[in-house]
């Protein structure tokens, strides 16, 4: 179990904007790290429920968290400065100071508690607030009960975020419509996204511009005549037939690293595969997480391969992956 975050290492900007009082103009984080704050009793019998539920993991060249929760404690003397994060989680009792300054002003609490309240700009300009109101003597025990549904308040949000974001180029509904037009499938990418058709059944669209660093992500969507289910290790082989082909450095998957699951919607016979992929480049070794997916077209005797990959040394990669799965939900097929 992680320790509370005392005072720490603090960078001058965060020291500079403590001193300062009143409502920052900053926020600090990313969007999925969450500073909370509560009491050292509720934290130590919450914190592996918490780790659990609001911080679980996804596969992508490593176990990754989908959120990075700190917690603070309400007595730390750099409290003033961590309430400015982007996204603050505050949890105690309606009386508790760190939890009344979040309730002045918002609608009457529910009969029933635990509840949670949120409200913008609280400390800090552009920040998300998120109160969780425990019963009188209701501690950790309510807390934990009701992380599930805080787990999936944060979630949808962050998933709203990164729609956003993934979209701030613009939505290439032309490219969308001259897919359906020429090929018989559609796909709705972002405008920054380019466009290659190495054959006739094959199309790559990829964004490689930087940002911060290398970053690196490609779609390739692929066909062939008949409309048959496939198996995991079917769809792996073609992958690996299509990598050989169409990807510079070659990607080969990473043996054991796999994830299977049908997708839903498509139809019987739709299958996802996750896994992670290496390469190498003049020497320099690569590697990155990967999305493909086989989908059964009967109205038009295909069945089609999407494959998604990413390539995103030393970042976090979970918002990028949701921006591939994202695109990938977005696909349809024949009529």
């Amino acid at each position: 179990m992680r320790s509370f975050l005392r005072i720490g290492v603090l960078t001058l900007p965060l020291l500079v904007a403590a001193a300062c009082g009143g409502r920052s103009s900053t926020t600090y984080g990313d969007a999925n790290s969450i500073v909370l704050i509560t009491t050292d009793s509720v934290w130590e019998a919450s914190g592996p429920a918490v780790e659990q539920i609001l911080e679980p993991r996804i596969m992508t060249v490593r176990d990754e968290r989908t959120f990075e929760i700190t917690p603070v404690a309400p007595d730390d003397p750099a409290l003033k400065t961590y309430r400015r994060w982007r996204q603050v989680l505050v949890v105690g009792e309606a009386t508790d100071p760190w939890v009344a300054e979040v309730l002045e002003g918002a609608p009457a609490l529910p009969d029933t508690l635990p509840a949670i309240v949120e409200r913008d700009e609280v400390w800090a300009r552009d920040q998300r607030v998120t109160a969780v109101v425990l019963p009188q003597g209701g501690g950790a025990e309510s807390f934990i009960a009701i992380l599930p549904e805080l787990h999936r308040l944060l979630d949808q949000r962050f998933r709203a975020y990164v729609r956003t974001r993934m979209f701030v180029s613009g939505r290439n509904d032309s490219l969308q419509a001259a897919l359906r037009a020429q090929s018989g499938f559609g796909l709705l990418l972002p405008s920054v996204y380019t466009v290659q058709q190495p054959n006739e059944n094959t199309y790559i669209f990829r964004n490689d511009q930087m940002v911060g660093g290398i970053l690196e992500r490609v779609i390739l969507v692929t066909w062939r005549q008949g409309a048959t289910p496939l198996s995991a290790e079917e769809i792996q082989e073609w992958r690996d037939v299509v990598s050989a082909q169409h990807h510079h450095p070659v990607q080969k998957r990473q043996p054991g690293l796999v994830e299977t699951q049908t997708i839903e919607g498509y139809g019987p016979g739709a299958l996802e595969v996750r896994g992670a992929w290496e390469g190498d480049l003049d020497g320099f070794p690569l590697a990155g997480p990967y999305i493909t997916r086989s989908v059964v077209c009967p109205t038009q005797d295909r069945t089609y391969l999407l494959d998604a990959s990413l390539y995103a040394p030393g970042r976090d990669k979970y918002e990028y992956m949701l921006q591939l799965e994202t695109i990938l939900n977005t696909f349809e097929c024949g009529a």
